[in-house]
């Protein structure tokens, strides 16, 4: 469970949650909201990219396939024409910001052109039922893949076969919804891998925390190449960054 120690301003979180340590973090992705910390070994080793859930921003992808020179295979069934009139018009419709309205408006031409030729976008759905997209057809025959996955809940759907399919992936990037509710599953993910281990985490600041101060998403990444020993420095780590402009990192104990 995590808990806020307010007259501190800390988030207290489970021991089991604490990172153990690697060489050096990297951050890829946009400022705030959409960048993720990832082991740099890990990123060196990935031959592909699979993302789960992209919507509009895919600073990530770039960034990923800019540095690791891989190719990227992205799958969203969320965007399309609404998703895209939405994105233009909602600064100018929320904030009055009509300049930020013009610079999304060719976001749907760099957002397709980025995904052509080796870099591939699916319109579909992540899941095991009819319809969906499972993670063994996501993978196809790739190998050595790193896994980024946020699908709004639906990561509780495919942690079985990210188990099974832990051998082929180098590292994994994902936030982690529904808690604290569903803290115990994903806890029983985290003891079923055998390769893996947590080596960043870092909770939502737009998402927040619940009245009794419990994370309610955490945005966690997993390695193979890791140190038996945990991080010795305090978190957030400096590469950090709260998810808008306009709330904080939390300061994290584990205990």
């Amino acid at each position: 469970m995590s808990k806020e120690i307010k007259d501190e301003g800390k988030v207290l979180l489970a021991q089991w949650l604490a990172p153990k340590r690697v060489g050096k973090l990297v951050r890829l992705g946009q400022d705030f909201d959409g960048g993720y910390l990832i082991n740099s070994l890990d990123l060196a080793s990935s031959k592909a990219l699979v993302s789960m859930g992209i919507q509009e921003d895919w600073s990530f992808e770039r960034d990923f396939s800019l540095a690791a020179n891989v190719s990227v295979k992205s799958f969203d069934f969320s965007v399309g024409l609404i998703s895209w009139l939405k994105c233009i018009l909602r600064p100018a419709l929320r904030r009055g910001k009509i300049s930020e309205t013009l610079r999304n408006f060719t976001k749907p031409w760099r957002f397709y052109r980025f995904f052509s030729g080796s870099n591939v976008f699916l319109r579909k759905k992540i899941g095991v039922g009819a319809g969906c997209v499972d993670l063994n057809t996501a993978l196809g025959e790739l190998e050595d893949v790193f896994l980024k996955i946020d699908i709004e809940g639906a990561e509780y759907d495919i942690f079985k076969q990210i188990i099974e399919f832990e051998s082929r992936l180098t590292g994994i990037a994902m936030e982690v919804h529904g808690l604290p509710i569903q803290l115990e599953e994903f806890k029983s993910f985290c003891s079923a891998l055998t390769e893996m281990k947590i080596i960043h985490v870092h909770p939502n600041t737009v998402s927040g925390l619940t009245p009794s101060g419990e994370a309610k998403v955490l945005e966690v990444t997993f390695s193979k190449h890791f140190d038996d020993a945990q991080i010795e420095h305090p978190l957030p780590h400096p590469l950090d960054m709260p998810n808008s402009v306009s709330t904080q990192n939390y300061q994290l104990v584990f205990e």
